[in-house]
């Protein structure tokens, strides 16, 4: 009977916990770091509770996993079918989405292919990120230049140069900020206000930006007045010297963004260009490589191709003697001298123009008739010949 009555009295101190106690509190809201799991009947999904703006985040799943099945995210309470990023089920669990870059309340949904139902859905916290930039106030026409930034390096964020108060998604050089920090940007090549701005990819929403003035710049060009065709020029110049830049020869009054053989001004001052192989009236120009801006020119007169050479009109065999000589100056042109009837690339003696004047040679060791030679690099052309005795020694 005692036993009987122990049962009795457990059974009535069960119920009576129950009367007039206090409510049980609900669950505590997820925490960032923190993980929801929702089940249904026959799908679930495990997400993270918060994610930050644009972050990329994974998704556990079960479920059908039936044709073209998904996983999505989506504003919170979207209608049946909506559909932002999402990954087929058939990728697996988990999968990877993207956070959209508004903050704010969100669901992950796991959706049937076919007929668009939401099988399961669970909460999802959107929070807010910031960027920060460091960069000069103040920088020349085309330069580049670098900026620091903090921020969240989503997928494909990037820094950008634009004008200020440009439209939101306009964009001109730029950098992708997995590329680190500091980043190297190109300014415009027209002066005026601008501003840097840090960018997220899927918005094109601007999350910092810094004013930036554009200052103009100048350059010179001296070249010669005259050049034979097809020959070198030496140009000096100064300038911004940006990046691809470069120093060009073209017909005078040609369109902007014309050019014709070509020197980078990073290759220093002074650059050579070489002149068209058709006489006529030319300019060298400086120009700026992103908009094709000129920014100096000068007018070079081309001529046909001539050459003079003036030395001794007799030289004892074997003794060094000097020529001095006019010619188109290319990088391999020489002056030789050479038996009369011999090819353009037989000598007894030969020195490169670019040596300088006048150019040294050597006589022959036996006496008899020769002739200087001015010979062109291309095609071993002989531009100009004078007859030369070579005398026995004295």
């Amino acid at each position: 009977m005692r036993g009987w009555r122990d049962w009795l009295f457990a059974v009535i101190l069960v119920a009576n916990a129950g009367c007039g106690s206090e409510p049980a509190e609900a669950p505590a809201e997820p925490s960032a770091g923190e993980t929801v799991t929702t089940e249904s009947g026959s799908a679930s999904v495990e997400t993270p509770a918060e994610v930050a703006a644009g972050a990329k985040f994974q998704v556990g799943w079960t479920g059908p996993d039936g044709q073209n099945d998904y996983v999505t995210v989506v504003d919170k309470g979207a209608p049946q079918g909506t559909y932002t990023n999402f990954v087929y089920t058939r990728e697996g669990s988990p999968v990877e989405l993207t956070a959209a870059e508004t903050p704010g309340e969100y669901e992950v949904r796991y959706v049937a292919g076919e007929t668009k139902e939401t099988l399961v859905q669970a909460p999802l916290t959107v929070t807010e990120v910031t960027a920060a930039l460091e960069a000069p106030a103040e920088v020349g026409e085309g330069a580049s230049f670098e900026v620091s930034w903090s921020g969240p390096d989503n997928h494909n964020d990037y820094l950008t140069v634009v004008e200020k108060g440009a439209a939101q998604g306009t964009y001109a050089s730029h950098k992708y900020t997995r590329e680190g920090s500091p980043l190297e940007l190109r300014a415009a090549e027209a002066a005026g206000e601008y501003e840097v701005r840090y960018v997220m990819n899927q918005s094109k929403r601007v999350l910092a930006s810094r004013p930036l003035r554009v200052t103009p710049v100048e350059a010179t060009l001296t070249a010669p007045a005259d050049a034979m065709v097809e020959s070198s020029i030496e140009v000096v110049w100064t300038g911004p010297d940006n990046h691809n830049d470069y120093v060009t020869i073209v017909e005078s009054g040609a369109p902007q963004g014309t050019y014709g053989d070509y020197t980078y001004t990073r290759d220093g001052s002074p650059v050579e260009v070489k002149a068209p192989k058709t006489p006529g009236r030319y300019e060298v120009r400086y120009v700026m490589d992103q908009s094709k801006r000129i920014l100096a020119r000068a007018p070079v007169t081309v001529k046909p191709l001539s050459a003079t050479l003036e030395a001794p009109a007799r030289v004892q065999a074997g003794e060094s003697f000097e020529v001095v000589w006019t010619g188109p100056n290319n990088q391999r042109d020489f002056i030789a001298i050479a038996q009369p009837a011999a090819a353009a690339t037989s000598y007894e003696s030969r020195a490169y123009s670019r040596a300088g004047q006048p150019a040294q040679l050597f006589a022959p060791s036996s006496p008899g008739s020769y002739e200087l030679r001015y010979v062109l690099e291309k095609g071993n052309q002989i531009l100009k010949t004078v007859p030369i005795e070579v005398t026995a020694p004295e």
